[in-house]
């Protein structure tokens, strides 16, 4: 098969198996939950009023 689609596919297949693509997802990964903790808000310390 010498479509062009197919090898680009195979070409993305091996990229996204590959040990630096897995490391870098890891990394992002970590980060994205490491900002999601330091952006929690308590919701005891958040003072909102509304003026009726």
């Amino acid at each position: 098969m010498n479509d062009p689609k197919f090898k680009s596919l195979k070409e993305i297949d091996k990229i996204l198996k590959s040990k630096e693509f897995k490391k870098q997802a890891d990394l992002i990964e970590k980060q994205n939950k490491e900002l999601l903790a330091s952006t929690k808000i308590d919701r005891n310390k958040l003072n909102i009023s509304f003026d009726i």
